[in-house]
């Protein structure tokens, strides 16, 4: 079996260990493997070079341009190489240019989504094009399933991450007095959701006045974050991250982690943080169900900047809650998000929609 794994640029740079984790896996299980990346990744500086052949090409904001340079680009491949049996797409983003390839190839499609936003988008291929969905949580797998007709292959496929070296990693909040180091990660863009948390980070900014709260955020929406942090006289308490590849091992190692949107995205980098011990406060999801209350996240229902403010005093404190609360998270990662379970799920959806005997009777 052959498969092509296609990317986005923006994806790419939030999960490049997903990709590297599904290629290197599959490669194990004998499917030969071909990566399509956008030409602004380094393949080696995310350790992607023994992961299979790799051809790139030049993303674009615009995406019919994007799409466009994409399909010009496995038209080429398959020019001089044996044909792709599946085009897989890691991001819903790119579910349209794969349905489009793997019609005109003769060939299967399968798209994995990551929020209830790319869930709603799904749309159903052509009658012949065997096509399947792979989701990194229950609900939204249902939602694909309400977007898409009743026989289509959605299978609930939990990411996998790997559990943390304790000795190269410091345990969470184990800083004197007030310190504090949280990491913030949400989409980007400054809502009422980001406001209330700025509001209860400035209500505690005497009596927290040593805490630092690092921002995850792709470069291009800093700039509106660093403003509202200014309203709040916090910019000497606040960092930004740009979501570079490179970080992600600095990342997991604040002393907590909060999640202030409800947003409907699932996003590894929350998994290796529970899988770091680290502990994970949020809004409530109904779209993100590995955060479970008091068993492996602190969840808030439409938290107001009084309920941040309580949580950044609980979480100086009443420490040893919380870092239970963390140890109990990375027993529920060790448990249910292996890679190699993550793998074998992926590579059993391949199997139901190329199944070996259909193969051997069109070779």
């Amino acid at each position: 079996m052959k498969v092509a794994l296609l990317v986005d640029d923006g994806w790419l740079q939030r999960e490049p260990a997903v990709l590297r984790r599904l290629a290197m896996g599959l490669r194990e299980e004998k499917i030969d493997t071909c990566l399509f990346l956008p030409d602004t990744i380094n393949a080696e500086n995310i350790n992607l070079t023994l992961c299979g052949e790799i051809y790139y090409y030049s993303p674009s904001n615009w995406d019919a341009l994007k799409n466009r340079r994409i399909k010009s680009l496995i038209r080429n491949v398959c020019e001089t190489e044996e044909p792709f049996d599946i085009f897989h797409t890691l991001d819903g983003s790119l579910n349209q240019t794969a349905i489009r390839i793997a019609a005109e190839f003769n060939a299967a499609a399968l798209t994995t989504i990551w929020s209830k936003s790319q869930a709603a988008n799904l749309t159903q291929p052509p009658a012949n094009t065997p096509f399947a969905i792979t989701t990194p949580t229950k609900p939204l797998a249902d939602a694909a399933r309400a977007t898409l007709s009743k026989n289509a292959i959605i299978n609930y496929v939990p990411p996998g991450v790997y559990a943390s070296p304790s000795d190269n990693i410091a345990p969470p909040l184990l800083s004197p007095l007030d310190s504090l180091a949280c990491l913030i990660v949400g989409d980007g863009k400054p809502d009422n959701q980001y406001l209330e948390l700025l509001k209860g980070m400035a209500d505690r900014k005497d009596s927290l006045r040593h805490a630092i709260y690092f921002f995850y955020a792709a470069q291009s929406q800093q700039h509106k974050l660093y403003s509202l942090a200014s309203d709040f006289n916090l910019l000497n308490q606040i960092s930004f991250i740009d979501t570079n590849p490179g970080e992600r091992s600095l990342l997991i190692q604040a002393d907590a982690i909060i999640q202030p949107q409800s947003i409907g995205i699932a996003r590894t980098l929350i998994l290796q943080s529970m899988a770091a011990k680290r502990p994970v406060i949020a809004a409530y999801d109904s779209a993100i169900d590995f955060l479970k209350h008091e068993h492996t996240a602190h969840l808030l229902t439409s938290p107001t900047a009084a309920d941040w403010a309580r949580m950044l005093d609980a979480l100086v404190d009443d420490k040893n809650r919380f870092i239970q609360l963390g140890e109990s998270a990375s027993v529920y990662i060790a448990e249910h998000h292996k890679v190699s379970a993550f793998v074998a799920g992926i590579a059993n959806t391949y199997r139901k929609l190329v199944p070996e005997s259909i193969k051997l009777k069109t070779s």
